[in-house]
């Protein structure tokens, strides 16, 4: 009898590990977090109970190092990021730097219900910040961030997972 699993062979997924006479099988690990900025002061505000931005790059890294395969997903996508590049790009190279190949990304979904939590949360924000969030609504707001998400994608050497910026109205 043998003592190796019959489906290690033919999946790719795995291979076998033997340890004296037991072999067992080896998987490879994928491991994908939720990273929304690296800002941990907006990171906080968004995710009350969350860990911060900093932690989930952290621990990315830190799987990185020992082998896993990691990936992130960066939603939603905060309508900020069309006016304050450079806060995108630090996202982006900071998934780089922690080891991260590819991305989910997907735009902020503002149906009803999140409209009226967002309008309820950004009431002592500026009008400038109200109409960033309202304009995220647009076609115009998505193609613009797509464009800075490709550009960004490709200077960091990152690979955008689905081959496209995810939008809830699409799905």
């Amino acid at each position: 009898m043998s003592r190796t699993p019959a489906s290690s062979a033919s999946s790719p997924n795995h291979r076998s590990s033997c340890a004296t006479s037991i072999c067992l099988p080896r998987f490879r690990a994928r491991v994908g977090l939720t990273v929304t900025t690296t800002d941990d002061r907006l990171s906080r505000f968004l995710e009350v109970r969350a860990p911060l931005g900093s932690r989930r790059l952290e621990a990315l890294a830190a799987l990185a190092a020992r082998g896993i395969e990691t990936y992130a997903f960066v939603g939603p996508l905060l309508p900020h990021f069309r006016y304050d590049r450079e806060a995108l790009d630090a996202l982006f190279a900071g998934l780089a730097h922690a080891g991260v190949r590819s991305l989910y990304v997907e735009h902020i979904s503002l149906r009803p219900y999140i409209q009226q939590r967002m309008q309820r949360a950004l009431r002592s924000a500026s009008p400038e910040v109200q109409a960033v969030y309202r304009d995220a609504r647009t076609d115009e707001h998505r193609r613009a961030l797509d464009a800075i998400v490709a550009e960004l994608l490709t200077k960091h050497g990152l690979t955008l997972r689905l081959s496209r910026v995810l939008y809830h109205q699409e799905l």
